[in-house]
């Protein structure tokens, strides 16, 4: 049974989703992804100056970048002034798959200057920043559903 109707909360959260994404994109027109095809122009970050096999470019900068979005995760629900942006996301009435575009719009522009900074000093090849942001937002999108699945399953 849910606390409060799809109805009054779906509107909410998409709308809070619509202007994060229109904040991204008026910072960051080509996002996280276009910002690692100028690092890999400009040759920033470690991954562009050394010399290793695509393949393992690849594993190593999704890797880096999950921990890194772990990390910034932990760091919000650790430090006072960065928890009180968060826990809008965690004020949710019901949890659904909408929970998981619900991030006040600062939450968003940080974690996006955060994102940025790691592809500045990572310099991971884009195809790996856009595998990431596909699972990130698929993986968060899952993970706060309400999708009922087998217990052997789980």
């Amino acid at each position: 049974m849910r606390a409060v109707g799809r109805g009054f909360r779906w509107p909410s959260n998409l709308g809070i989703a619509a202007l994060n994404e229109l904040i991204v994109r008026l910072i960051s027109p080509a996002g996280v992804v276009g910002f690692a095809l100028e690092a890999e122009k400009h040759r920033w970050g470690l991954m562009n100056n050394v010399t290793i096999p695509y393949v393992i470019a690849m594993v190593v900068a999704f890797i880096v970048f999950d921990f890194a979005i772990y990390l910034q995760h932990v760091i919000f629900h650790a430090v006072p002034a960065l928890w009180r942006v968060h826990r809008r996301h965690h004020a949710d009435l019901d949890l659904d798959v909408s929970t998981g575009s619900r991030f006040h719009p600062i939450e968003i522009l940080l974690s996006l200057g955060f994102k940025l900074a790691v592809v500045c000093v990572l310099g991971p090849p884009a195809a790996a920043v856009l595998i990431f942001e596909v699972v990130l937002n698929a993986t968060s999108m899952f993970n706060h559903s309400n999708f009922r699945i087998a217990e052997n399953i789980d």
